[in-house]
């Protein structure tokens, strides 16, 4: 259940022990609508969020909304391992973790059927230690983890926004490897820390982690914390309904800026991706959007980001644009192509209801270039003749 009665901080996706980007959100609805449309994008593109796009959408278009980041002295709040050690060895003491030093060979042949199939689970052999012989062998040196104390028996429930209440069996949990044999925590483990130290109420990131929701669950019961909200969105994909990524040529937010898109436009296509509102419209203003878009409303299933869309719904906010901001964001383009003196406001006004996007300019335009130059002389004749008549 999400509480409304208290501020909500968001995380999408990233934690900051992996020296990865992290940003909070306070209690601003309009920003939590913003940064949830743009989560889905970035997201889908490899996992890589680019909070900097955000920031300078929130920064540009809502100035009096306060935008909070966590950072350290290099610009990325670190953790040090100590931090997580600590609280690895508090699970360790109530039973909830366990020492583990198991080598790669005796890992590599342990096998488990779970559900039919033949997986790799650890057998907990390690948890059989006893107290005396762990101390032991860490006085010895020896390399080691520490790994978490699954339940095998059982299920575990957990609640998400979008796709509801999902049951797991406690046999498919594995023992997560909280701190590694250099000291340093896991991804999951850092995760489930960093949020509580934040105080995060919402995490929002893809729906390939819905798997590891349980495993953080026990984390947090283990430590008696509150559990965030968790909202796990649908990848968008591309026409052959295959994941967007950057590596395959897939453009970013900020690519999509460098393309000529303007930002409302993206904001406004990627809100309606998997969501649309009650009365099936399709353009909003950023203010309409904030007021209307719920995250609550999104479908399950994943969605196609249709490139030749997202170019009608910018030709659609390029129309509408003020003339004086679309002619200075045009000029370079216009400059591009038509090297003599001409009125390019006028030139302007003529092509801003003819494009989709500011690159589709200089073709429109070159043409200007080839005309040939008249002799005025020659024009005053034609005029001084038409008078004659």
């Amino acid at each position: 259940m999400e509480q409304t009665n208290m501020e909500k901080r968001y995380r999408m996706k990233t934690s900051p022990c992996a020296k990865q980007k992290n940003m909070v959100v306070g209690d601003k609805y309009r920003i939590t609508i913003l940064t949830e449309c743009l989560i889905r994008l970035e997201y889908s593109l490899d996992g890589c969020f680019e909070d900097r796009a955000t920031q300078v959408v929130i920064n540009r278009d809502f100035p009096e909304t306060e935008f909070r980041e966590i950072r350290g002295a290099d610009g990325i709040e670190i953790h040090t391992p100590g931090l997580y050690l600590k609280y690895a060895q508090q699970l360790v003491e109530q039973g909830d973790a366990y020492y583990c030093f198991c080598k790669k060979e005796e890992l590599e042949g342990m096998k488990r059927v779970v559900a039919g199939k033949e997986i790799s689970i650890y057998d907990k052999r390690c948890l059989k230690l006893s107290k005396e012989e762990v101390q032991r062998r860490l006085d010895a040196g020896e390399p080691h983890v520490i790994r978490f104390n699954m339940p095998t028996e059982g299920t575990t429930t957990f609640h998400d926004v979008i796709y509801g209440d999902i049951t797991v069996n406690n046999e498919e949990l594995e023992d997560l490897i909280l701190i590694k044999s250099d000291g340093y925590p896991t991804y999951n483990f850092a995760n489930v820390i960093d949020d509580h130290l934040m105080e995060i109420t919402h995490v929002v990131r893809g729906n390939e982690y819905l798997s590891s929701a349980p495993k953080y669950n026990r984390i947090y019961e283990a430590f008696g914390w509150d559990i965030p909200v968790y909202v796990h969105c649908p990848l968008i994909t591309d026409e052959t309904h295959q994941k967007l990524s950057k590596r395959c040529g897939h453009s970013s937010y900020e690519d999509l800026l460098d393309q000529g898109f303007v930002s409302e436009a993206i904001i406004n296509y990627v809100a309606l991706l998997g969501w649309s509102p009650s009365d099936n419209r399709e353009i909003f203003t950023l203010d309409e959007l904030v007021q209307t878009f719920d995250y609550h409303h999104i479908n399950k299933s994943p969605a196609v980001f249709d490139i030749a869309k997202l170019r009608w719904m910018n030709g659609e906010y390029i129309k509408k644009m003020d003339a004086d901001e679309f002619y200075e964001r045009a000029l370079p383009y216009m400059k591009e192509v038509l090297k003599k003196d001409y009125n390019f406001k006028k030139i302007a006004g003529m092509v801003q209801t003819r494009i989709e996007t500011f690159p589709d300019i200089p073709a429109l335009i070159d043409f200007f270039e080839e005309v040939p130059e008249y002799d005025s002389a020659c024009l005053l004749y034609t005029s001084d003749a038409a008078d004659d008549r």
